[in-house]
């Protein structure tokens, strides 16, 4: 391939080409009229007619010859410089072995290349066809690529793969060229007889070191949690680590309700008061059951239909869907069950504005003659006034327009003033010539005449009495002609019908400010509507909407809250007591919080600075911080703010911990200290006594003291003072680890007794027992149906182990008698109740105590 040529024209020749050029393709001089060739005298001689005479010429015989000409290589001086072919000749280089790249130490200049040459000089081996830049590298001693540098990035470091796994074993590391069979170029493997053992292979419980990192089964047992509901999510406070899940437990944690199957992260959440998702939250928007409100943002119990939210219960702002929606939610007297009026606005939301049917809508009076007053056969009501209508119906004559209440009256045996006399109070009128027939005359042509006479009016006011359409009853249109004849043509007239009146509109927001002006058609820089109070800001005019901005946005000179028709603002709460809360649903909406609200609601009582939801709950019998509790968190916390008892603790705050507590059974001050059970059988059970059972049962006469015996501590025997004060309907009995829950002792006809665990007992032989309970009732009538003996262990009679169940003895039972008020203390009579003998329920004696562990005797 030849290469390009460039070359560099002489500026005194360049003019001369481009004639040439100019005038033709073939080079041909252009004649002139004298004979003589551009750029020669007529004497001088251009044998080859390219503008140089043979004394400049090189070669005259050659029109492509010439000084200045394009040197082209062909062996010629085309230029006329002395040298041949100079600038045009290209390097070639021979290229012996073909590969398209020449030997560096060939060079050949030539116009164009030669065969076996070629433009490339970077052969490195110019007798090897597979030597070349650009080459492929091969793994062979040779810089197949020419680059100085052989079988660079080919050599590897290869590794015996025995298993097959990808990984091979470092000890047989050996540099090759290429991979062979059961070569990788990963080392590290730590088996390579066991394709599951590799650094990229999952630890497992296997016993073997299965990713390579010298540590056998690590982190390969699975966290699981406790799940005693079986709902597949467990307490993660309780889990253990094994390599398949246990029984009882689930590989996930964050059940919020062990107690709860239904309960679980990810299940559904309705509102039931609970939460079932485990997400923190109680009854959230996206329950199952949750109903879709609407928001109802002034208060007109219409709500809008594309602003809902779901919820459990009725937020606030929000009302249940209607048959029909808001249509402006921001002004409570826009909605579907509002009076329509002339408002200029969608009063009744049916989507139209200040209907006919408005309620405060004016009549109109059909005007057919334009004279301002209309007839009394037709009308209609509409909110302005109808084309063609008036607000008057006394026109006697409404086809006339020269004839109204008011008029001049005309000798023309008409009533003109309906005044129900025609011609009344003229003279002799004098007439003029209406030659154009518009009731108008001409100046011109006066005659006097009170009779009227064809083709003559009584007033002389026509301007134009060749021109019909101008006269001074006619309306000015723009049409260029002084229709009306007030010496004012089109908008100059300020009675022009079919002008525009404009307002000067600067700001382009299609409402103008300033004077009326009148135009033919609504000029650039005007609009119709008056009414811009800023002409400087389009977002200010009548139609624009009030927002809280700090200025009259509407042009009402109401500014923000001072305008009712203001949308948008936030919403405060009534605040009667000045705590900075305020009542959820006495809400009002403003762009400023006015006296006398707050910005949080929440307030359960604004008459009561110290309660709201910021307060702290006092012991007064209050709900003081509005959590719908009185006095949770605090009852029980002193001798002051004693409760009934613990179950009352529990029931203000359920999630009071078990320990001491402060209870006031009578609530008259004077409390004291108790120990609460919360968590066993539901919680809420007082600690009324314990018993070792070192020594004898408790006597009548202990049992009946009033006062404190003994202290709060629970590994000694003693009676609280709850002994005394508390009645009681549920006994929970605490032995070491075992419970047993009696329900109902204070009804004849509830259950005897039902138990929740089993209380040991050990015989001579050493075997353990529990207490044969079974089911029954009491059949005791009075004030209090049963009192309680208490006992560990009763004995039967005999000394050793009964030989049968029946016959054991069956720890704490009720005697048959009672007392007043139901207290738990122990009557004269000294006996436990058996069950089990043919004949029915038997009194035995009681026994000493002689059980080692403590009982524990709880009441609520």
């Amino acid at each position: 391939m030849r290469p390009p040529l460039s070359f560099a024209l002489p500026a005194p020749l360049l003019p001369l080409l481009i004639g040439a050029l100019l005038a033709g393709c073939d080079g041909a001089p252009d004649p002139k009229a004298d004979g003589a060739v551009d750029g020669l005298s007529p004497s001088a001689e251009d044998g080859d007619g390219d503008g140089f005479s043979a004394e400049d010429d090189c070669n005259d015989q050659d029109a492509g010859t010439f000084p200045g000409a394009v040197e082209r290589c062909d062996g010629l001086d085309n230029d006329c410089d002395g040298a041949v072919d100079e600038d045009v000749q290209g390097e070639f280089y021979a290229d012996a072995d073909g590969d398209g790249f020449g030997d560096p130490a060939t060079p050949i200049t030539a116009c164009e290349a030669p065969d076996g040459a070629v433009p490339t000089a970077t052969d490195c081996d110019d007798a090897d066809p597979a030597v070349f830049p650009s080459a492929d590298e091969l793994c062979d001693g040779v810089d197949n690529n020419c680059d100085g540098v052989a079988d660079e990035g080919e050599r590897t470091t290869a590794y015996t793969d025995a298993d097959a796994d990808g990984w091979g074993d470092e000890a047989t590391a050996v540099t090759v060229c290429g991979l062979g069979p059961d070569q990788v170029e990963r080392p590290g493997d730590c088996d390579d007889a066991a394709a599951g053992s590799n650094p990229e292979a999952a630890e497992v419980c296997d016993e073997q070191d299965n990713d390579c990192d010298d540590v056998v089964d690590e982190g390969v047992g699975t966290t699981w949690y406790a799940d005693t509901d079986g709902d597949g999510f467990g307490n993660v406070a309780i889990s253990t680590v094994a390599c398949s899940e246990p029984v009882g437990y689930a590989p996930v944690p964050g059940d919020c309700d062990e107690g709860d199957a239904a309960a679980y992260p990810g299940a559904d959440e309705w509102c039931n008061g609970k939460d079932d998702d485990c997400e923190g939250d109680i009854d959230e928007p996206d329950a199952v059951d949750a109903l879709t409100w609407h928001a109802d943002g002034d208060g007109d119990r219409y709500g809008l239909a594309a602003d809902t939210t779901a919820a459990c219960a009725q937020p606030a702002g929000f009302v249940a869907p209607t048959a029909t929606f808001d249509c402006d939610d921001a002004r409570a007297l826009s909605n579907p069950g509002a009076d329509e009026t002339c408002s200029g606005l969608d009063d009744d939301c049916d989507g139209l504005v200040d209907e006919p049917d408005a309620v405060d809508a004016p009549t109109w009076w059909l005007d057919a003659d334009g004279d301002g007053v209309g007839g009394a056969r037709l009308s209609q009501r509409a909110c302005t006034a109808p084309v063609g209508y008036a607000a008057l119906s006394t026109d006697c004559d409404d086809l006339r327009a020269l004839t109204f209440p008011g008029a001049a009256e005309s000798c023309n045996d008409i009533d003109d003033d309906c005044d129900g006399v025609a011609d009344d109070g003229l003279a002799t009128p004098t007439l003029y010539r209406d030659g154009d027939g518009d009731g108008f005359g001409d100046p011109a042509g006066a005659r006097t005449d009170c009779d009227a006479l064809p083709g003559y009016v009584a007033n002389n006011t026509d301007c134009d009495d060749a021109r019909s359409s101008a006269n001074p009853g006619a309306t000015e249109v723009c049409d260029g002609v002084d229709n009306d004849c007030d010496g004012s043509l089109d908008a100059a007239d300020p009675s022009i019908s079919g002008a525009t009146t404009v307002y000067t509109d600067a700001d382009g927001d299609s409402y103008g400010a300033g004077a009326a002006q009148r135009a033919c058609g609504v000029p650039t820089g005007t609009a119709t509507r008056a009414g811009d109070c800023d002409d400087g800001l389009s977002a200010v005019n009548p139609a624009a909407a009030e927002v809280c901005n700090g200025r009259d946005d509407d042009c009402d000179s109401l500014v923000d809250d001072a305008d009712p028709g203001r949308l948008g603002g936030s919403v405060f709460y009534t605040d009667a007591d000045g705590d900075s809360y305020g009542v959820t649903t006495a809400t009002t909406t403003a762009c400023s919080r006015p006296t006398g609200t707050a910005a949080l609601a929440g307030d359960c009582d604004d008459a009561r600075a110290t309660a709201n939801p910021g307060a702290s709950e006092l012991c007064n019998a209050l709900d003081d911080d509005c959590d719908g509790v009185e006095d949770d968190g605090v009852v029980g916390t002193g001798a002051a703010c004693g409760a009934l008892d613990c179950q009352d603790i529990l029931d203000l705050n359920p999630s009071a911990a078990s320990g001491t507590y402060y209870i006031d059974p009578t609530l008259d001050g004077t409390g004291y200290q108790v120990q609460c059970e919360m968590t066993t059988a539901g919680g809420g059970w007082t600690l009324i006594a314990t018993q070792d059972w070192s020594g004898g049962v408790w006597t009548t006469t202990n049992v009946r003291d009033a006062v404190l015996i003994g202290s709060l501590s629970t590994t000694s025997d003693f009676k609280g003072q709850a002994w005394n004060d508390l009645p009681f309907s549920d006994l929970l009995f605490e032995n070491g680890l075992q419970y047993a829950e009696y329900e109902g002792v204070h009804s004849g006809a509830s259950s005897f007794h039902t138990w929740q665990g089993a209380i040991p007992r050990n015989c001579g032989h050493g075997t353990v027992y529990t207490w044969p309970m079974t089911s029954g009732t009491l059949s005791w009538t009075g004030q209090c149906s049963t009192n309680l003996y208490m006992h560990v262990r009763d004995w039967d009679g005999t000394i050793g182990c009964p030989s049968t169940s029946a016959d054991d003895g069956d720890g704490p039972a009720w005697s048959s008698g009672f007392n007043n008020g139901c207290r738990l203390d122990d009557p004269s009579l000294s006996g436990w109740w058996r069950h089990g003998n043919a004949g029915g329920g038997v009194w035995t004696t009681n026994f000493p105590w002689t059980a080692s562990r403590a009982l524990r005797m709880y009441v609520r």
